[in-house]
């Protein structure tokens, strides 16, 4: 009787791990462990390259083994969701609204010319989520009451959104600047400066963090250059000449480098109905209704 029982439950536990290899050999061969990978190269030689990089020759090309794993895995996501390019459709309009792509871009320029490590530091950090995500969903949302899958499940909650604004927030204040530096001491070329800050121009119009972390600074810079003295009496309002900077260089950006509000979604504008028509035979007395829209 108890060598039955046994019997039984090795063959469960045969199924069960069958079950489980049969399971990763399939998600092996498949297009989402090929992006999952690419994220785990991202992962792994942006920790190289900022570590073990800086003493060592051996490992100097961890930067563009990064890129190359940001490469694979936005590829993947684009094919995914966009499928195969299809010019004659609105194919090429609707990858141009993806952030991947514009990612996608990014390492693929990047990756040609001088390393500037601090570039690999968004993509890892989007990377660990996405690894996370994947972790949880394939192998751990079966059992979502178990202690890891919960500590996972809070570490995604707690943190994914966070991360985002920080990200856009290091795109915007820390790397677009650093690109510029490394321009001016002929690191890269003003090309750089230029292509970098037309993807932070396409991140604005896609991404509603990029644009509340910019709508964030200008609120900040317009309570510093124009304080409220009826608040407060003891703050002393700033020069006219650096209001009148300020507001040049942010009229400046806003007309003719970065017309920001240009890019804002707007919703689209109703199309106006046409007049009734009225029947002069049965209503000779009738005036007919002017038309709301003018000519």
């Amino acid at each position: 009787m108890f060598k039955k029982g046994k019997e039984v439950k090795t063959k469960d536990a045969g199924k069960k791990d069958q079950g489980l290899f049969t399971k990763i050999s399939i998600l092996i061969v498949s297009m989402k462990f090929l992006w999952f990978i690419g994220h785990i190269v991202v992962i792994y030689n942006t920790i190289i390259n900022t570590t073990i990089a800086k003493f060592s020759s051996n490992y100097s090309h961890s930067y563009h083994k990064a890129l190359i794993g940001a490469i694979i895995s936005y590829t993947v996501i684009l094919y995914k969701t966009h499928g195969i390019p299809d010019l004659a459709s609105s194919w090429f309009e609707n990858i141009c609204r993806d952030e991947n792509f514009h990612y996608l871009v990014l390492a693929s320029v990047f990756i040609f010319i001088k390393p500037l490590f601090f570039l690999l530091y968004p993509y890892a950090g989007y990377s660990v989520f996405h690894v996370a995500n994947f972790i949880y969903s394939e192998f751990l949302s079966s059992k979502p009451q178990s202690k890891l899958a919960v500590s996972l499940y809070n570490f995604i909650s707690k943190y994914q959104d966070y991360v985002v604004k920080k990200i856009a927030q290091y795109e915007i204040f820390i790397a677009f600047p650093m690109v510029f530096v490394a321009a001016i001491f002929r690191q890269v070329t003003l090309l750089s400066v230029l292509f970098y800050g037309r993807f932070l121009y396409m991140r604005y119009y896609i991404s509603p963090v990029v644009r509340n972390v910019w709508d964030e600074l200008k609120r900040f810079c317009d309570r510093k250059v124009d304080p409220d003295t009826t608040r407060d009496a003891n703050v002393k309002p700033l020069p006219k000449p650096v209001k009148y900077t300020y507001y040049t260089v942010l009229r400046f950006f806003e007309d003719f480098f970065f017309p920001l509000s240009r890019l804002e979604s707007k919703p689209p504008a109703k199309i106006p109905t046409a007049p009734a028509v009225v029947d002069a035979e049965a209503a000779p007395d009738a005036e007919a209704p002017t038309s709301p829209v003018k000519a």
